[in-house]
């Protein structure tokens, strides 16, 4: 079946719409072994949210185009040759479509890490195209478990060879977090 094709076909079942695929990125995480009944929002917590919303405050005033450092736009280059040329030699469907998007989630999370320093800047710099060069590539390290059950067919996960890995404990390098450093 054609990349093409397979992916009509999802959308064409619901499973997935091409709009949801282009828009999300897809963090999975292992469950926290601890057993919290009654969680509470400790004073730390309360600052962070109150700071987070004090920068989206100020964030609400930004608008214009980004534009790159010399440096960032000569990472991103370098980065974008690579990951064409793993796309065109990737054999797997779904891992060769992440990869034709990858470069547009690249851009979309460098502006937002971007955005996230509190010396807000419409300049992409080297640490916000790396960061999220990082960070992409992390979340596809899940990608192809992701959607390996998909369809319709309700007969597709009965046979345990047919079970997508994640739920056969596997899938063992989904990231969990975001991280910021600095």
């Amino acid at each position: 079946v054609s990349q093409s094709r397979y992916i009509k076909n999802l959308i064409a079942q619901k499973v997935v719409s091409a709009g949801m695929t282009r828009r999300c990125l897809f963090i999975t995480c292992k469950p926290s072994e601890a057993s919290v009944p009654f969680p509470t929002v400790t004073t730390a917590q309360q600052k962070a949210r109150a700071n987070c919303m004090g920068h989206a405050h100020n964030l609400k005033e930004v608008c214009g185009e980004f534009q790159w450092t010399s440096e960032a736009k000569r990472e991103y280059e370098t980065w974008y040759h690579s990951n064409t040329a793993r796309r065109n030699k990737e054999t797997n469907p779904i891992l060769q479509q992440f990869l034709r998007t990858k470069p547009e989630l690249v851009i979309k999370l460098a502006m937002l890490f971007q955005l996230a320093n509190y010396d807000i800047s419409l300049v992409l710099n080297v640490d916000a195209v790396t960061n999220a060069i990082r960070e992409v590539t992390a979340v596809e390290m899940g990608g192809p478990a992701l959607f390996e059950g998909t369809g319709r067919n309700p007969l597709s996960a009965a046979s345990p060879d047919r079970t997508p890995s994640i739920f056969r404990g596997r899938a063992t390098t989904f990231p969990f977090y975001a991280s910021k450093t600095g």
